[in-house]
């Protein structure tokens, strides 16, 4: 069970950055508008404003109500809005993908046999959409990932996960490469998976998304130097300003600078130069990267820095990030 939790987890990190349409002529809506530059009060209104008139759009509306709900990690009211969604067809793999989420929020929160339950269909609908939607990525990396690490008694499966992997590899294989390490190091061992790794370090990349999760895997590891390489790369890399990935590439190395290579007053200008682009509540780093810095200033004697930064933090409402709150919340004081 806490493999499929964990999964769960990794899962959903995508959602509060992704701009991909959840359904067609999305983009063209006001509330869409607003929620993709995190406004998301007035996106809120706008979207129950088309519920309560009945309005052409309310698969539409239904659908980014759901969403703001996973990030709030509101299980119930996402599974009420993306169940409204999917009565609607013909289902998008956007939307069979979000639905899938829905129900790993309601996973994560759910006592042990009804997050077995709801554990069961989120990786039902991942394979849905990577079934439905063969050329998808998002889906086919969604199922193999579902796949690949949750229980047998949860529904994943080995021989799946090989299907899916074969598959994401005839599509994208750029977009394969860490679900290649993933599965070399599962069969194979740790030594396997780092090779394949050192093969795919010296490679190009052509999308942020894929050299970030590099990046990601060598900082797991502990090779912070070439971890910050890659996140460097990602950095320079053209026509992706919009990149949430670019963006917090900066906060990675910064992060690391000052936590790893004793770099303070670099890693300092780093995390203060990511927050000036840091403006979404529901980012899953827009409360730790405020924290990190908070305890560098803290480091630095910069008392001052250091309470305004807790002050901002206490001055929002981030119950629904449960990692960050129960460590902010158990700080010396």
């Amino acid at each position: 069970m806490r493999s499929l939790i964990l999964i769960i987890a990794l899962l959903l990190t995508a959602v509060s950055f992704a701009s991909v349409p959840l359904v067609p002529n999305a983009s063209d809506d006001l509330g869409v508008q607003l929620f993709e530059k995190a406004k998301y009060a007035p996106a809120e209104a706008h979207f129950n404003q088309l519920l309560a008139a009945g309005d052409h759009n309310i698969e539409l509306a239904h659908a980014y109500l759901a969403k703001l709900a996973i990030l709030r990690n509101d299980g119930d009211t996402a599974l009420e809005h993306i169940d409204a969604t999917l009565a609607i067809a013909p289902n998008l793999a956007e939307e069979l993908t979000l639905a899938a989420e829905a129900n790993c929020t309601k996973a994560m929160h759910a006592s042990i046999f009804s997050a077995l339950k709801y554990g069961k269909k989120c990786g039902r609908l991942y394979t849905q959409a990577a079934e439905e939607f063969p050329t998808n990525i998002k889906a086919i990396k969604h199922a193999f990932l579902f796949h690949m690490e949750a229980p047998s008694m949860a529904g994943g499966s080995e021989k799946s996960a090989r299907k899916y992997l074969t598959k994401l590899n005839a599509v994208s294989e750029e977009d394969a490469r860490i679900a290649n390490i993933m599965m070399a190091t599962e069969n194979d061992g740790q030594e396997a998976g780092k090779q394949l790794a050192e093969k795919y370090f010296s490679m190009e990349f052509s999308k942020p998304e894929n050299i970030y999760e590099l990046g990601i895997l060598y900082r797991d590891n502990g090779e912070y130097a070439k971890a910050v390489e890659l996140f460097n790369r990602l950095t320079e890399m053209p026509n992706t300003n919009d990149s949430w990935h670019k963006k917090d590439a900066v906060f990675q190395i910064g992060e690391i600078s000052i936590t790893q290579l004793d770099k303070p007053i670099e890693g300092i200008q780093l995390i203060e130069q990511y927050l000036e682009t840091s403006n979404d509540i529901y980012d899953r780093h827009y409360f730790w990267a405020r924290w990190r810095l908070a305890r560098a200033y803290q480091d630095q004697g910069d008392t001052d820095g250091y309470n305004t930064l807790i002050a901002e933090i206490e001055s929002e409402d981030y119950s629904f990030n449960e990692p960050f709150t129960e460590q902010f919340e158990q700080r010396e004081r």
